[in-house]
């Protein structure tokens, strides 16, 4: 069962579900050189979102594209949503390493 139909199937109980956009997860191209050299970087985790960002739109167009910030997946977005110092100071050295490799 796909987590649509999770999804839909707990709220048909209680309402309705109205989904206005809809776009697949999108791979990472790990055989573009720029994906590469962020990966070679130091990111953590390099996966498909299993969330809509434009990110999809542009890999639909042959565009090589990342999601890439500091901060919880858990809070993003949220009202409560929390980024630690830390956190953003990691993502700059990794953005400086990336850009580095650009020179």
């Amino acid at each position: 069962m796909t987590d649509v139909m999770r999804l839909m199937a707990l709220v048909d109980r209680v309402g309705a579900v109205r989904f206005e956009e809809l776009s697949r997860p999108a791979p990472p191209n790990r055989n573009h050189a720029l994906i590469a050299a962020l990966e070679q970087s130091g990111v953590l985790r390099v996966e498909a979102r299993q969330t809509w960002t434009e990110v999809e739109g542009f890999t639909a167009l042959g565009i090589p594209a990342a999601n890439f910030g500091p901060g919880s997946e858990r809070t993003m977005h949220a009202q409560n949503e929390v980024t630690e110092r830390s956190e953003l100071e990691r993502a700059q050295t990794l953005l400086d390493r990336w850009f580095a490799t650009m020179t």
